[in-house]
């Protein structure tokens, strides 16, 4: 299951980000790295654009904490 935190979805709608999109980053990434506070940072080329998504793997969920693109 895949939470977004309010934060996560508000940066997907101004920055055009689709869940697919994120999921896909997630769940295919073509790079990954620690946060400096545990997170996982996932990265994925979509299109002409790069898609950073960062999250925390929890046994019961993946959260969402914010999306980014370069």
């Amino acid at each position: 299951m895949i939470e977004y935190t309010k934060h996560a979805r508000q940066r997907m709608k101004e920055r055009h980000v689709s869940e697919d999109q994120v999921e896909a980053t997630i769940l295919d990434p073509e790079s990954w790295q620690y946060g400096e506070d545990g997170e996982i940072i996932a990265t994925r080329k979509v299109g002409k654009r790069r898609v950073e998504v960062a999250y925390l793997s929890l046994p019961e969920k993946i959260k969402v904490i914010t999306v980014m693109v370069d």
